[in-house]
């Protein structure tokens, strides 16, 4: 008697919308809205897990990752919280890119008239037999959804990661949902650390605890709540000591492991540091953290200067900390794409075009330039050059 047993798909519990499982530790993850920071966390944010970017100076890039975190948990049907210090949030989520369906339709491949009509032949109509562990995969389709909430768009499964359009700003029906709390806290709180990690464990013991009995339909209704605190630290919190930070860190690192859920936090670095090297304070926020990414733009750095004239990249982006959750080596080493084995070099770079933000690895442009054309020197031993720009004298590089 054979051994071989079938597996029904209906007995397996289900994982929760816009998640899957970790090819190196088996750990659910879910999506920061950017794909290539995906591949550079190595595959994905880890559920139970507390993303920290460190901000750079005069401009607002770490808001535009939040915003990719925000829109991301909407179009993945998540709970979504976001808390700040600001008097109002709503102005901020106004500006949440959207996932157009013009993104789609740019990469869907149009069928052919041949396809079409082999599609609506007689023979076609017949159910084709094939294994049984290939009948619940999804089939390709060339229609595409508009943007909006998850109940009104089709019922097929909800994509990893969506295309965002930076130019195109989120429905506002769809910042009407019920999954999308907001919470501004109040100037005259003594300690606003212990007012929003009160908040935010109501949230996540509501629903979202693991240590929660499992629902009797088999797991289907387990969901994610994302969590984002932008621009934590700065000088509009308040606290009742200086340990107040860490301790709220320390709390809703244990408060996320034993829950599906993960958090973003936004932190303004370059208040708390005057020179080269990283202040006290950071150094234990990032201890505190199970990722720890930094953006420095080349029109806020210091330093930087001679890197402005690159008009391909905005600026560095560093990675300090990659999540080691339920293992010992980061996933990214084996998995991302981008950086490789050179992941301690920290050779990358962000550029946000008009429709989205990209990571992508830093590399010099040609000595010379594009502008300069060499040609081969004449008779009289003079050298001769076509182009409309003068020629001007080698420019050094410090490496």
């Amino acid at each position: 008697m054979s051994s071989f047993k079938k597996r029904v798909a209906s007995n397996q519990p289900k994982l929760p919308p816009g998640t899957k499982l970790s090819s190196h530790n088996g750990q659910v993850l879910v999506s920061t809205g950017v794909s290539s920071l995906d591949d550079v966390l190595g595959g994905g944010l880890p559920v139970g897990s507390i993303l920290l970017v460190l901000s750079d100076r005069k401009t607002n890039y770490s808001r535009v990752l939040t915003n990719y975190f925000v829109a991301q948990g909407l179009a993945s049907s998540h709970h979504v919280h976001v808390a700040s210090v600001e008097e109002n949030i709503r102005p901020m989520l106004k500006r949440l890119p959207s996932w157009c369906p013009e993104v789609a339709l740019a990469n869907t491949k149009v069928p052919e008239p041949r396809e079409i009509e082999a599609e609506q032949s007689p023979a076609s109509s017949e159910k084709l037999k094939i294994a049984w562990r290939y009948q619940n995969l999804p089939t390709s389709s060339h229609t595409t959804t508009p943007a909006g909430p998850r109940s009104e768009r089709s019922k097929g499964p909800v994509p990893f990661c969506e295309n965002f359009d930076l130019m195109q700003p989120v429905n506002p029906e769809v910042l009407d949902q019920p999954n999308l709390t907001t919470s501004s806290l109040d100037s005259s709180v003594n300690d606003h650390y212990q007012a929003l990690f009160s908040q935010l464990a109501g949230l996540v013991e509501n629903g979202f605890s693991s240590l929660a009995p499992v629902p009797a339909t088999g797991g289907r209704d387990r969901n994610i709540i994302r969590l984002a605190i932008h621009d934590m630290a700065s000088p509009l919190w308040h606290s009742s000591s200086p340990e107040s930070c860490f301790a709220f860190l320390h709390a809703l690192r244990g408060l996320l492991r034993f829950s599906f859920a993960t958090c973003m936090i936004t932190v303004p670095a370059h208040l708390y540091q005057r020179g080269p090297q990283k202040s006290g304070f950071i150094r234990r926020m990032e201890h505190l953290c199970d990722a720890v990414v930094e953006l420095e733009s080349f029109a806020g750095s210091r330093g930087t200067k001679a890197m402005g004239d690159l008009p391909k990249y905005h600026g560095f982006f560093y990675v300090h900390k990659q999540p080691l959750l339920n293992s010992l080596v980061p996933s990214s080493t084996r998995l991302s794409a981008i950086t490789g084995t050179q992941l301690s070099a920290n050779n990358l770079a962000f550029k946000q075009k008009r429709h989205k933000f990209v990571i992508e690895t830093f590399y010099l442009p040609p000595e010379g330039g594009v502008s300069e054309r060499r040609v081969a020197p004449s008779k009289d031993g003079s050298q001769s050059s076509t182009s409309s720009v003068q020629n001007k004298p080698p420019q050094s590089l410090d490496f």
